[in-house]
């Protein structure tokens, strides 16, 4: 059986617009190594969840009252202090069903990873 969780992407931190996919665990894994900016910030935000069309003041979508469902949970963790595979193994003890990997981004001309961590539950959990 395939692991597909529901995926919402949004552009930037603003979250003016939505993309949402149901992707099999294995395709979700595959988007993270080749999605590529020149800095963090530039960089797609995504959430294991779905959203409606509420939107805040600010105009976002993305916020707790706009959520419909949850498909997993994500994280992420850019301090540098623990190396990527400490993080694949710890998780993989725990027996969570989780895709880790790094999203790539350039500071002054160096390529720095900032690897997250996407969980997905048993099912679709609905607010």
């Amino acid at each position: 059986m395939t692991l597909t969780v529901t995926v919402t992407f949004f552009d930037d931190s603003s979250a003016q617009t939505k993309r949402e996919e149901n992707l099999a665990l294995g395709d979700l894994a595959g988007l993270i190594p080749t999605t590529s900016a020149p800095q963090k910030s530039a960089l797609p935000w995504l959430k294991l969840a779905n959203f409606g069309e509420v939107r805040t003041r600010k105009g976002s979508l993305r916020h707790e009252a706009n959520i419909k469902a949850i498909s997993g949970i994500e994280a992420d963790y850019d301090a540098g202090r623990m190396p990527f595979g400490d993080v694949v193994t710890a998780v993989g003890q725990v027996g969570v069903t989780a895709v880790a990997g790094c999203a790539r981004f350039v500071v002054q001309g160096d390529d720095i990873g900032v690897f997250g961590r996407e969980f997905r539950h048993g099912r679709e959990i609905d607010r």
